[in-house]
């Protein structure tokens, strides 16, 4: 590997999250962590991809529990110590305010997926959109490809309420990277919370240029090689770490910045 540095020991050149779980973030605290979920939540606002709903949650290191936004608004959290830990059963265990109302999406797909450590309940409008067409959503980009060959649809358009509501929505997503949530907005895996957001952010994306190129006539969609060669292991840079690092400078959110890296595009 190069001699770039990824924010927080990002190590992120593929879209299948199954190639490394997240017990492998040695040295990761979880005031860290913490953080991450913080500054995701204002990445996230101010990209208007979360209003006054929506939730970010992450897995705590050498911990089973998970710490998620609290029962308000994300661009109203404060700081890092405004997060609430909950077991997997939804449990509240640390914390002030009450978890999300749909805490169990996010323990549902812990654990059905041991890989994932990270995820970002948005409502992005154009995704939202397309959700409601009923098909799955395919890569017609190079950021769209880092949402792997398609996102599925939950068919169901409610509220995730219960732990039954959760598993539903754990199988729809299966083993992809996100899921659209028919006209009730997505739910984007990460195996860090960088990744998690830049894929919701590319995932709005991508849903946003296929509409565009739908007006237009038919767009040529990604195949599986093409994905597979846009977002493998020689990609001449982290495109996570990247788009992390801009978008928390765009929106004044501190953190450890990046060496910028040789060959950028």
């Amino acid at each position: 590997m190069s001699g770039r540095l990824r924010p927080l020991g990002l190590a992120l050149g593929t879209v299948g999250v199954g190639a490394e779980a997240p017990a492998g973030r040695l040295g990761v605290t979880e005031a860290q962590v913490r953080e991450e979920v913080f500054a995701a939540c204002r990445v996230l606002a101010g990209e208007g991809l979360v209003e006054a709903y929506g939730h970010v949650s992450a897995r705590l290191p050498g911990s089973p529990h998970v710490v998620v936004t609290p029962r308000y608004a994300p661009s109203l959290v404060r700081g890092p110590e405004d997060l609430v830990v909950v077991d997997l059963d939804g449990a509240r265990v640390a914390g002030d305010a009450d978890p999300p109302l749909e805490v169990w999406m996010h323990t549902e797909v812990y654990r059905a997926r041991p890989e994932v450590g990270a995820l970002c309940r948005t409502h992005s409008p154009a995704a939202t959109a397309w959700s409601t067409l009923g098909e799955p959503l395919r890569p017609v980009h190079g950021f769209g490809a880092f949402l792997g060959v398609e996102v599925p649809v939950f068919p169901i358009p409610f509220l995730i309420t219960d732990a039954a509501l959760g598993r539903a929505l754990a199988e729809a997503l299966g083993g992809a990277e996100a899921v659209l949530l028919r006209g009730n907005g997505q739910l984007v895996t990460g195996r860090r919370v960088a990744e998690a957001c830049v894929k919701a952010l590319f995932l709005e994306q991508s849903a946003r240029v296929h509409l565009l190129a739908r007006c237009a006539g038919t767009p040529r969609v990604w195949t599986a090689e093409e994905v597979a060669r846009r977002t493998g292991p020689d990609v001449p840079y982290d495109h996570f770490g990247r788009a992390w690092d801009y978008y928390r400078a765009k929106h004044a959110v501190a953190g450890r910045r990046r060496r910028r890296a040789a060959g950028r595009g």
